[in-house]
């Protein structure tokens, strides 16, 4: 199931629950830090020369923001955090990347799914020095000790996988 709300594995009944968030921490039993997610703020060259590229996070509020419904608020490193006015939402991450590419304004995306973009130059990362502060990919199975078998096994697999993917 994919779900974009907070999901309890007791609760509702599931094994093992995966979520990027900036919520429960690797310590807490029951779930386990699997990798952090590193985000970028990306603009198309077309639409940052139609309008004035940000140098700061404040200067956002005066574009056109394009964001996923889990991310009200846009945390960057050195404590900036600011509450954009979005002008679209979606829950699909590619309907905001597509967006994002057909000049709809600036979003805020996770790096791996705009390596491809940033090298041909189809999209370029904005407010050096404000980089968006990275979410975490966690795994949670509720209050068991640990796992199940199958829960177990996926998991090794996609450490092992993530540890081999480029950042």
């Amino acid at each position: 199931d994919l779900h974009d709300r907070p999901v309890s594995a007791d609760n509702e009944g599931y094994d093992l629950v995966m979520g990027i968030s900036t919520g429960f921490e690797p310590e807490t039993p029951g779930s386990r830090l699997l990798a952090t997610v590193d985000l970028a703020i990306v603009a198309e060259p077309g639409y940052i020369a139609m309008h004035k590229r940000p140098q700061e996070p404040t200067e956002l509020l005066q574009h056109r923001l394009l964001s996923w419904s889990g991310m009200p608020q846009w945390d960057m490193r050195g404590g900036v955090s600011i509450s954009p006015r979005i002008a679209f939402y979606s829950n699909d991450l590619n309907v905001i990347r597509n967006c994002c590419i057909a000049a709809s304004g600036i979003a805020l995306l996770p790096h791996f799914m705009i390596r491809e973009e940033l090298a041909h130059r189809t999209l370029v990362q904005l407010l050096d020095g404000f980089e968006p502060k990275p979410l975490k990919l966690m795994a949670g199975w509720g209050s068991r000790r640990s796992p199940c078998l199958a829960a177990q096994t996926f998991i090794a697999h996609l450490e092992t996988w993530l540890r081999r993917s480029p950042a």
